[in-house]
């Protein structure tokens, strides 16, 4: 008889597997939702500061003149663009209300204010938190975890404006009979206009000028694009020949395209194309007419409103107001000298407002060197620059014969008319993120 025992058959252990892969299926959708919902959080924050920083920058700008109505200007500016931006993928609304706008000049946090004051130089923008869902990471309440179901996200951006490195200027000069003690002269708010001849130049008269390089096709490149960009010239050539490019490049900031410079990314409209022009008398025949303009404008009855020094009936306020509602060029604005609506070259039609929205830019405060008057020929080479003018462009024009009107709204030096630029020592001021 064998002392041998049969050994006995393992035990079967059913399920285990199941239970192992149970659990770390539940371990990879927490990781999967952890990877998912720390990505969407970075987003909605990176999406939700970006609004403020949009928020604070364009309510830094309009700190560059702080007039009555600053506030206004300034918390409306800041809305419109910051609000431009969304969270959530683009997909849901950034909300900003005046009372997220804030004004200081200096850095510290009693200092902030809800309007703007003399010396405001800083705009703090706070917009709305932003709650984000945390859809995935809930899959943790499985195992009995606890899971937050949302996190609100919050952002904030203070903007100033600063000198910028460089700047861009359009190839027109303006010209003065005084001198730097008077602020050579101009008068802010007045309209100038009247082509300048050799001898005869009064302080506001304009000439088509040159920075460099031969003919016309530069300048009117320069009036179609961004101007002329990183030159800091001390001296200027008055513009010799002329044709309908300038025209049609100068007529692009008002949304009416023609010619070459049809392409509208490449060279974008003002954000808005409304037009100024002024009552005037002209003579047809023997008989002096009056052709009407759309500024200033009308009272109750009918009398034109001319404004008080106090109060005065400047386009450029106006302006504004047609720049954040993006407002298209009414061909009714402009009349010619028959009382008929003015003919461009190459018959352009106006942008719809969508347009001025989706491609606006700055593009109507233009700067202007500042020359002598008595420095003017049709042929002059290195004239001075004095200064810069900062100027509204009012109208569009036909011809390069035909008088530019201009709102003169200060000198560059004294930091009037914000530019295009990186921020640095030199060149007007531009909206810059200090936090």
């Amino acid at each position: 008889m064998s002392l041998l025992k049969p050994l006995s058959r393992p035990s079967r252990q059913r399920g285990a597997i199941a239970v192992l892969v149970g659990v770390a299926i539940v371990g990879l959708v927490m990781m999967a939702g952890l990877v998912v919902d720390l990505g969407r959080l970075y987003v909605v924050k990176t999406e939700l500061q970006n609004a403020a920083d949009a928020c604070a920058l364009a309510a830094a700008r309009e700190l560059n003149d702080r007039s009555e109505g600053a506030t206004g200007r300034s918390k409306n500016a800041a809305i419109s663009v910051g609000t431009l931006n969304k969270v959530g993928l683009q997909s849901d609304a950034v909300v900003i209300t005046e009372t997220d706008i804030h004004f200081s000049n200096r850095l510290e946090e009693a200092a902030w204010t809800d309007t703007v004051q003399d010396d405001s130089v800083y705009a703090w923008c706070t917009p709305h938190a932003a709650s984000v869902n945390l859809l995935f990471m809930q899959a943790g309440r499985l195992l009995g975890l606890a899971s937050p179901d949302a996190i609100a996200l919050s952002a904030d951006a203070v903007a100033r404006m600063m000198n910028s490195q460089s700047f861009c200027a359009i190839p027109l000069a303006m010209c003065t009979t005084e001198s730097a003690s008077t602020g050579f002269g101009f008068e802010m708010g007045k309209w100038y206009t009247g082509r300048l001849t050799a001898g005869n130049g009064i302080t506001g008269m304009y000439g088509w000028i040159q920075f460099g390089g031969p003919g016309a096709a530069e300048v009117a490149e320069a009036l179609a694009g961004p101007g002329l960009c990183d030159v800091r010239p001390t001296h200027v050539d008055a513009k010799s020949g002329e044709g309908q490019g300038i025209a049609k490049g100068w007529n692009t900031r008002f949304g009416l395209y023609a010619g070459p410079f049809s392409n509208i990314t490449l060279y974008p409209p003002d954000r808005t194309g409304w037009a100024y022009s002024p009552t005037r008398s002209v003579l047809q025949g023997h008989t002096t007419v009056t052709i009407p303009g759309n500024w200033p404008p009308s009272d109750a009855a009918g009398e034109i409103d001319f404004g008080t020094p106090a109060n005065p009936r400047n386009a450029y306020y106006d302006y504004l107001a047609k720049k954040d509602g993006f407002v298209p060029y009414d061909p009714n604005n402009v009349l010619e000298a028959n009382g008929h609506t003015a003919n461009f070259p190459g018959n352009p039609g106006p942008l719809r407002s969508d347009d001025h929205q989706a491609h606006g830019q700055d593009r109507r405060l233009a700067l202007a060197p500042i020359i002598r008057c008595a420095d003017w020929t049709p042929t002059g080479k290195n004239m001075e620059v004095l200064d810069w003018a900062c100027a509204l462009m009012l109208s569009p024009i036909n011809d390069p014969d035909t008088d530019v009107r201009l709102e003169f709204r200060g000198l560059a030096s004294a930091g009037a008319c914000g530019s295009t630029g990186a921020p640095g020592n030199f060149g007007p001021l531009v909206p810059a993120l200090v936090k």
